[in-house]
Parts: C-alpha cells; sequence; structure tokens
C-alpha cells in the first residue's frame, strides 16, 4: 500500500493554481471554516488485482456564499481537469472521468450562508511496485 501514488497533492497544487481566489486543501474531517471560497479533496484508491493499477474515486466539495459562482466553479474545475489530464499534469494517472456531476448538497460549516456543492471523478492509473 507505500507504493500508492499520494493524488490529492496533485489535484489540490493544480485546481489552486488554476483558482487563486479559491482555497483548495485536503478535505478535513469536519469543516470549521466560515463563510468564503474553498473547495476540500478527498481521494479514495484500491488496487487492481495482479496489476501495478489502481482505481481511484476523487470527491470535491466547493463552498461557496454565491450559489450562481459556486456552480460555475464547480463546472469549471471539472472542465479543467480534463484538460489537465489530456495535458499529462497528474503523474500515474491514466484515465479520468466524471461520475458525478455538481450537485447542491447539506452544508457542513458553522455557516449556513455557504452554499456546497459535491463532484465526483473516477481515476485509474499505474503505480511502481507489487
Amino acid at each position: 500500500m507505500s507504493d500508492y501514488p499520494i493524488l490529492e497533492p496533485v489535484f489540490i497544487a493544480f485546481l489552486q493554481e488554476k483558482f487563486p481566489d479559491v482555497k483548495i486543501m485536503l478535505a478535513p474531517d469536519e469543516y470549521t471554516m466560515g463563510g468564503g471560497r474553498f473547495a476540500g479533496l478527498t481521494c479514495r484508491m484500491l488496487p487492481v488485482q495482479g496489476t501495478s493499477g489502481f482505481q481511484a474515486t476523487l470527491d470535491v466539495d466547493v463552498f461557496d456564499i454565491d450559489r450562481t459562482r459556486l456552480m460555475e466553479t464547480a463546472y469549471e474545475m471539472i472542465r479543467l481537469l480534463y484538460v489537465g489530464q489530456n495535458e499529462g499534469r497528474f503523474p500515474h494517472v491514466s484515465y479520468l472521468e466524471v461520475s458525478s456531476l455538481p450537485t447542491l448538497v447539506r452544508n457542513p460549516t458553522p455557516t449556513q450562508a455557504t452554499r456546497v456543492a459535491s463532484f465526483a471523478v473516477d481515476i485509474a492509473g499505474h503505480y511502481r511496485g507489487a
């Protein structure tokens, strides 16, 4: 399991570069932030038996007070993830596809004025080892 690539920092750095006004971070167990624009990412990985490959799901939660801007940001993140994949910006990733389009979800933060949209991306790739 230690041979798995750690994908979150690659996606966080890429999205932070593209969205300098949005704080992009590893999703905490509990969001304690108030208002503002930010996004939390988590990646769940599973090995592909008998190969040096993996399958993963990247979950992204986007937070914003403005609902329209929130959805625009979420869809733009998806578009840019595809662009990044096509440009080879994500080492170890050979396949990327949206599995869940942005949807408004319950707000887990203390500030109920903030809106939240979540989406998921399926990933397949390879790693060294095994």
